[in-house]
This record gives C-alpha cells, sequence and structure tokens, in this order.
C-alpha cells in the first residue's frame, strides 16, 4: 500500500505540471481556435531560460519564477503579433502547418545551439523530504504541485472573475459579436498568447526542477495536453485539471509496476482513448451543452 501511495504522490506531482501546461494551451486552443503546436516548444524554451537565469546568471530560485514569467509573457506577445495576426483567419489545416512551423524552428535553433542529446540539470535549492507514513515527498515536489495549485486558482480567478476574463470567453465565443460590443479582439488575442506562453514558461520551470533539460522537453507535455483537452471537454477548465492530475497518477503507478515508461505512457494514452470512447463529449463536460 506504501508503494502505491508513493506512486500516487509522484504521479500527482507530474500530473500537476501537465495542469499547467494544458491550461496554457487550453487558452489559445479552445479560446482562439488556434491548435498551437508551438506551445510545447515554449514549454522547452521556459526550461532553458529557467536554467539560464539560475545558474548562468546567479539569480536566486525563487526570484526567478517573476522573471520567467514577464520574460515568456513578452515573448508570447511577440508570437501573436509576429506570426500568428498574418495567419488569424485562416482555416484549421493552415493554423497547424503555421504553428507545427514555428515549433520546428525553435526546436531546431535549440538543437544546433545545446546538441540533441545534451541535457542539463537544474540544482534545486531546497533538499530533502516530508515523510509520512513511509511515503516520502521531497521538496520539489510540494513546490511543484503548490505552484500548479496556485496558478490553477489565478487562472480560474482571471477566466470568471475579470474583465478580461469576460472578453477572453466572449471571444472564444463569437469574436464578431464581442467585436461589435466594443471588445478590441486583436488585444484579446495578444493577451491570451502573453498569458499561454507564460503558462508555457511555468510549465518548463516545473519540468526543469524534476527532470533534465533538452531540445525535446515538451514534445511529451504538448501531446498530452491536447490528449488532456479533448478528454476533459471544452471550456471546462476544473475536468482539465482533474484529467491531468490522474493522467500523471496513472502513468506513474503504470511505470513503477511496469518498469518501462514507454509503455507506461503509451497504456496512459489507451485509456484516455477509452474514456473519450465512453464519453466522446468529455467526461467533465456538461451533456447539456454539447451538440
Amino acid at each position: 500500500m506504501t508503494q502505491v501511495l508513493q506512486y500516487t504522490v509522484n504521479g500527482i506531482s507530474v500530473g500537476a505540471i501537465y495542469a499547467v501546461v494544458a491550461l496554457g494551451l487550453a487558452l489559445v486552443y479552445g479560446g482562439l481556435r488556434i491548435p498551437n503546436f508551438a506551445h510545447g516548444a515554449f514549454v522547452m524554451v521556459g526550461a532553458y531560460f529557467t536554467y539560464t537565469v539560475v545558474a548562468d546568471w546567479g539569480v536566486n530560485y525563487w526570484l526567478a519564477i517573476p522573471i520567467v514569467i514577464v520574460v515568456m509573457g513578452a515573448v508570447g506577445a511577440v508570437q501573436e503579433v509576429a506570426w500568428f495576426r498574418v495567419v488569424r483567419n485562416s482555416n484549421t489545416l493552415v493554423l497547424i502547418l503555421v504553428s507545427f512551423a514555428l515549433y520546428l524552428l525553435i526546436q531546431s535553433i535549440y538543437v544546433v545551439e545545446h546538441g540533441s542529446e545534451v541535457s542539463r540539470s537544474l540544482r534545486f535549492p531546497l533538499t530533502g523530504y516530508l515523510n509520512w507514513g513511509g511515503v516520502r515527498i521531497t521538496y520539489q515536489r510540494l513546490v511543484v504541485i503548490a505552484t500548479a495549485i496556485v496558478v490553477v486558482l489565478v487562472m480560474g480567478y482571471v477566466l470568471n472573475r475579470t474583465r478580461m476574463g469576460r472578453e477572453i470567453r466572449a471571444v472564444a465565443e463569437d469574436p464578431d459579436a464581442a467585436s461589435l460590443s466594443g471588445v478590441n479582439v486583436s488585444r484579446i488575442h495578444t493577451w491570451v498568447f502573453v498569458v499561454s506562453t507564460s503558462l508555457a514558461g511555468i510549465g518548463g520551470l516545473l519540468l526543469a526542477s524534476l527532470f533534465p533539460i533538452q531540445p525535446s522537453l515538451g514534445e511529451n507535455e504538448l501531446l498530452k495536453a491536447f490528449a488532456i483537452i479533448i478528454v476533459a471537454g471544452k471550456g471546462n477548465n476544473t475536468g482539465l485539471v482533474a484529467v491531468a492530475f490522474a493522467l500523471g497518477v496513472a502513468e506513474s503507478l503504470a511505470t513503477g509496476y511496469l518498469s518501462s515508461a514507454v509503455l507506461a505512457q503509451g497504456l496512459a494514452f489507451l485509456i484516455l482513448a477509452v474514456a473519450l470512447l465512453i464519453r466522446p463529449q468529455g467526461l467533465a463536460a456538461d451533456p447539456r451543452t454539447t451538440g
């Protein structure tokens, strides 16, 4: 039983990262109808930038967090204005190709700069762990979980209790009607990319806190984020977070008992596929809102 609880705790910390990455992707994918494959690349960029700030610049880890958020947000604004604004009204296939091209461009730059196999490890400022009934929870994983919870709560407040959140939801529902109501659609598009890319950066920071950093970082997280959004159901961030945590725990249990990370990931995706077959509208979606 202790082993099961240990795997569960480890899975919760990984699921927390999935939740942050998926929330950022959901803002663009669900809100602006842009399947932004480049989101995974910005997760990787966030991890590398965190390493640069902490290891190369010597900035305190805790101070690095707001720096990463602000800088990645600025990168998100540039991403929208310089890349996606041109093709905003294009069909889905064009948007997929454009976002995938950006992903490949960014990853190629980092492969040339850092090599495809070389990895770096970020030294976390807190060492040690808590021991609850034989279950060890490292301070690293506690910080990851706590950070993810804060991000989820802040995002929930922004989307549901602020004017910007209402405008984002209005643009997601009907951009033309929102524009006629006085909403600056271009500004909202930019802000959505700012927040989304900041979340990708936070996801990268959290990944860098637990795992080695390399140019392929973010690939699996992107695929899982898309799967989480689809399974959770459109526009249900609460369900999204629940599915993300469930996926993390399922992967951790499978990895622990199958002793194969690749097989465990395949099994986790199989579980998501079966869940979607059983409930096509999404596990957490309200059936009354689906067509």
